[in-house]
C-alpha cells in the first residue's frame, strides 16, 4: 500500500492518453500538427510540459521502491567492494568505469531519532537551509504539479560551486512487517532551471534512499549514492571526500533531527506573531 506525494493532473488535454509512448519522433510529428493550430510561444510551452511529463511518468517505478527498502532488510552487496566502516556506519562502493568515480551504497542507523522525524527533516528544504552550511541555494518549483527542486552547493575556493535540478519524492509503505519511508531522486533537464555562469550543474545524480525503525526508539537507514560533479576536481579528492564525508552527512543530520521539534516550534511562534 503506497501513499506518494500528490503529483496532481500533469498530462495536458494535447498529451493525454499515453505520455510514456512519446519519442523524440512523436514530438517533432506533435509539434508540426499544433503550429496550425497554436501559437510559437503556446507550442514551446507544451512541448516543454511534455518533455517533463514523460520523464515524471517513468522517472521512479515500484520496482525501485521495491528493492531501496529490500536493502534494509537484505543489503544486496554481492559485486560491491567494501569501502569503510566508521561511526556506525558501512559503506560499500562500485567502480563506474564511463566516469572513473564510484557509486556507493551506505548503512547505518541514527540512535536517537525516529524515521518518520528523519523523513520530514529530509524533506524539509527550508530547514535544510538552517542546518545545512553547504546550501548555497534551494528551493522548489511545481511544474504542472510536480515539484522540481534546484539546489546550489558552496565548494570551497578555488572551485566553483555546483547546483543540481532534480526530481525527488517521498513514498510512505508497508514491507517486511514494518513502516519505511523512501525517498528517491534523480537529476533531470529542465529549461525552467538554466545555468549559472561560474556554477557547473551536476547532470549525472541519483539519491535513494530507506528509513525504518530499528526497534529500539531509533531509525535503521540505507542510502545508494552518486554525484559526478564534473569539472578539473581530482578524481582521488572526490572518492576521499565520500570516505569522509557522508559518515558526517549522516552524524549532522541525526544533530538536525534532533533539534527538528524546536524549530517546527519557532516556526509556529513567528506564524501567530
Amino acid at each position: 500500500m503506497y501513499q506518494t506525494e500528490s503529483l496532481g493532473n500533469v498530462f495536458s488535454s494535447e498529451i493525454s492518453a499515453r505520455p510514456v509512448l512519446y519519442s523524440i519522433h512523436s514530438l517533432r510529428q506533435l509539434r508540426l500538427k499544433m503550429r496550425k493550430k497554436y501559437t510559437k510561444l503556446s507550442v514551446k510551452r507544451i512541448l516543454s510540459r511534455s518533455r517533463l511529463q514523460l520523464i515524471m511518468a517513468i522517472s521512479f517505478p515500484d520496482s525501485e521502491y521495491d528493492q531501496v527498502c529490500r536493502e534494509l532488510e537484505n543489503p544486496q552487496v554481492e559485486g560491491w567492494e567494501f569501502f569503510t566502516e566508521s561511526h556506525g556506519v558501512t559503506i560499500y562502493r562500485l567502480y563506474n568505469e564511463e566516469s572513473g568515480l564510484y557509486q556507493y551504497k551506505i548503512y547505518g542507523t541514527l540512535s536517537d531519532v525516529t524515521p518518520d522525524v528523519c523523513a520530514e527533516v529530509y524533506m524539509d528544504l527550508e530547514y535544510r537551509k538552517v542546518w545545512d552550511s553547504y546550501v548555497k541555494e534551494l528551493y522548489e518549483k511545481d511544474m504542472d504539479g510536480q515539484k522540481v527542486i534546484y539546489w546550489n552547493v558552496n565548494f570551497p575556493f578555488p572551485l566553483w560551486n555546483r547546483d543540481y535540478v532534480y526530481l525527488r519524492e517521498l513514498r510512505e509503505m508497508e514491507q517486511y512487517g514494518k513502516r519505511i519511508w523512501a525517498v528517491l531522486a534523480k537529476s533531470i533537464e529542465c529549461s525552467s532551471f538554466p545555468e549559472k555562469s561560474g556554477v557547473v550543474r551536476v547532470d549525472d545524480y541519483i539519491t535513494y534512499c530507506a528509513l525504518t525503525t530499528d526497534g529500539k526508539g531509533g531509525s535503521k537507514a540505507f542510502m545508494k549514492y552518486y554525484d559526478n560533479p564534473k569539472g578539473m576536481i581530482p578524481k582521488w579528492l572526490i572518492n576521499w571526500g565520500a570516505k569522509t564525508g557522508v559518515p558526517q552527512f549522516l552524524t549532522t543530520m541525526q544533530a538536525a533531527c534532533r533539534g527538528y521539534p524546536d524549530y517546527k516550534k519557532s516556526k509556529s511562534v513567528q506564524k501567530n506573531v
